[in-house]
């Protein structure tokens, strides 16, 4: 039996009993739901909010409040600590890390249980990619990911990318279908991380590509032909540049599993001539699938894939996914909408219309309407609660009964190009901080997402006096920093050069006046108006008046 017909045989059931669920997804939602309750009625968060005495969803909706992560954040303290029976009976064996809405990082715990049902959704999902593109595992896949343990908590038990264990620590028969070594994620310097695998995918036949976001496939395409001299030579030699900056241990195993390739070598020396640059669709010929978001804004980059790959490229979005929650299983290349994971954690939905009002409304999964927009809550079998992740969802249609969504946005006040989740608080600190740092006084201030590749944020200032450049490039400067102090994942993207060098846009004396005194023209009552300090939109009001931009 080869490999891609093992692989689709060990995923069958969960693919049944995923299908099965969709039948009656009510339900499979209650079954979930008070499997979870009575499992975790002795725990300290079951005991303060009645667990034992909830008997139906309405309990649990009047008893539990609605979550966010600040509010779970005490009972994960807790659980960071080594205490057990805090949120859930089973102990936590690891913790994803993910920035939050102020400046200390999410740490979102795993059990084994939890992290079983995960890995059921993902089961699905790889069966639906092997039955539809078998031919996606001839050779080699380029996985793309995070380091598995990025540090301790005081427990003793590793925080860092669930992802990047799993990779980490997949059966040797399925790592060998793998071109990346798990070690090169673990090279700290990120251009020499960038490098490295170019140097090893582009020696390989790879048929497929996979990480989430696409922006990161742009960065690797776009450095290709910065370095393709350097990587046909060592791949001719079966070298790894001396010149790169990788620490000696990583850099020991990873040049243990190089050998000379002069064919190879030989072959992207004449396309090189021959057509002046290296391009994926010349030298990844059998390429036939890549696995990554394509809805959102990270959508936005896909129309730059016709430069470096075949038109008629497949595509296979992961579906609705963050760190706290798999949310949705795509089981087609028609875009990002995928069946709604009703057997891995309960669902509520706030009308999108209603999130504003003292009593929202809690619709379950049955009370959804096709186009619908809701805010998504969740519970979840690693002790999530309720949990408000502030996304908006859209219902593009059901299978069976099964609602079928995408992800729209995130919710209010954040904004995500790529990842980094910047919300308006953050922009706030970072700047109070940048002001009381410099010494400089600002009237008003604006960060405003760029489209470009890479993207990048330009904050919008008006000054109360005059400043120097070098004063105001300081001032940039501490922003920028402050950001990455703040926000975990926006310091990770801007490393990895997925997010570009902020601009300062200094605004015409005036400019917030006028841009006040035209949406009072609209709204008509003072009361009413609020002045955003981000913008996600990628539009600059035309009030706002820039007269000089400085670049880091």
């Amino acid at each position: 039996m080869n490999l891609i017909k093992l692989l689709i045989k060990v995923r069958v059931i969960d693919s049944i009993l995923f299908d099965l669920c969709a039948i009656d997804p009510a339900k499979t939602q209650k079954k979930l739901l008070f499997g979870i309750i009575k499992k975790n009625r002795n725990t300290l968060y079951g005991k303060k909010y009645g667990f034992s005495s909830i008997k139906t969803v309405e309990d649990f909706q009047k008893k539990v409040p609605v979550n966010n992560y600040e509010s779970l954040r005490p009972y994960i303290k807790k659980i960071l600590r080594g205490e057990h029976g805090v949120l859930t009976k089973d102990k936590a064996i690891f913790f994803g890390i993910t920035s939050g809405t102020t400046n200390r990082p999410k740490f979102i715990p795993v059990t084994k249980y939890s992290r079983r049902q995960k890995s059921k959704v993902m089961s699905v999902w790889l069966y639906r990619v092997l039955t539809d593109h078998p031919e996606a595992l001839k050779g080699k896949a380029l996985v793309i990911m995070s380091p598995a343990v990025e540090g301790y908590a005081p427990s003793g038990v590793p925080y860092g990318s669930e992802s990047g264990d799993a990779y980490k620590n997949m059966p040797s028969l399925v790592k060998d279908h793998y071109a990346l070594p798990y070690e090169v994620f673990c090279i700290k310097d990120y251009e020499a991380r960038y490098y490295t695998m170019l140097r090893i995918g582009i020696e390989a036949n790879v048929t497929n590509i996979s990480t989430m976001n696409p922006l990161t496939i742009l960065v690797l395409c776009q450095k290709i032909n910065r370095y393709a001299k350097d990587i046909i030579e060592d791949i001719g030699k079966g070298s790894l540049n001396r010149s790169l900056n990788i620490e000696p241990g990583i850099r020991e195993t990873i040049e243990k599993t190089l050998k000379p390739n002069p064919e190879r070598a030989e072959f992207l020396e004449k396309l090189l001539a021959e057509k002046g640059l290296l391009l994926p669709k010349d030298f990844w010929k059998d390429l036939a699938l890549i696995a990554c978001w394509t809805g959102g804004t990270v959508g936005l980059y896909l129309k730059e894939f016709i430069k470096y790959f075949p038109e008629d490229i497949r595509m296979r979005d992961f579906g609705y996914v963050s760190t706290e929650a798999r949310i949705s299983v795509p089981i087609s290349d028609d875009g990002p909408s995928g069946i709604l994971t009703a057997g891995s954690n309960f669902y509520e939905f706030i009308p999108e219309e209603d999130i504003e009002k003292t009593e929202p409304r809690y619709l379950t999964v049955d009370k959804l309407k096709k186009g619908g927009r809701y805010y998504i809550i969740f519970t979840t079998p690693g002790g999530l609660y309720r949990y408000n992740i502030d996304d908006i969802i859209r219902v593009v249609g059901f299978r069976e009964k099964a609602p079928v969504i995408e992800f729209v946005q995130k919710g209010k006040n954040v904004s995500s190009a790529t990842g980094e989740k910047l919300y308006e608080a953050q922009v706030i600190d970072a700047i109070r901080k940048a002001e009381e740092a410099i010494g400089i006084d600002v009237e008003f201030f604006c960060a405003c997402l760029e489209w470009q590749i890479p993207p990048s944020y330009s904050f919008l200032v008006e000054f109360t006096q005059e400043h120097d450049a070098s004063k105001k490039k300081s001032f940039l400067n501490h922003i920028d920093d402050n950001l990455g102090k703040i926000n975990i994942e926006y310091k990770a993207k801007r490393s990895s050069q997925r997010l570009g060098d902020p601009k300062l846009k200094v605004l015409e004396k005036g400019s917030f006046e006028k841009f006040r005194k035209a949406r009072l023209a609209v709204l008509q009552h003072d009361s009413q108006f609020k002045a955003s300090h981000l913008r996600c939109d990628f539009k600059i009001p035309p009030e706002f008046k820039i007269i000089e931009e400085i670049l880091l």
